[in-house]
């Protein structure tokens, strides 16, 4: 397993041009951890969201023209209070040209590991309906 951090960045958080909101995503021992600062006029403190990968749902890198997307679908919104900007109860983390290839290696590693979880509760499940 590879312990690799993501830079990303949300364009124009809470007022248009005055906000930016910037974070580092990485995956280690079951857990996506999400650094992120958001900035008005003065930069804020620098806030963490980890989300264990029994309550991630999905995650999906999107190329994009100049860059990409990384999106975190959670199981309940309870799993992402916090994060100041969701759209459509995802969280939708844009990503520059340069972070592609290590983008694709995150989402690789969870998906994996939400496969590894699910594979583990169905095995826990089947063992006590045995």
């Amino acid at each position: 397993m590879t312990d690799i951090s993501v830079p990303y960045f949300l364009p124009n958080v809470f007022l248009g041009a005055f906000g930016k909101l910037h974070g580092l995503a990485r995956y280690t021992e079951g857990i996506l951890r999400l650094e992120f600062q958001v900035r008005l006029l003065f930069r804020g403190d620098v806030e963490t969201l980890d989300l264990p990968v029994a309550q991630i749902e999905e995650v999906v890198y999107t190329k994009k023209w100049g860059g990409g997307t990384l999106t975190v679908r959670p199981t309940t919104l309870r799993a992402i209070e916090g994060f100041p900007v969701l759209e459509d109860g995802e969280m939708k983390l844009h990503l520059n040209k340069q972070y592609r290839d290590d983008a694709k290696l995150l989402v690789s590693e969870v998906e994996l590991a939400i496969s590894q979880h699910r594979l583990e509760e169905a095995r826990r499940g089947a063992a006590d309906n045995a």
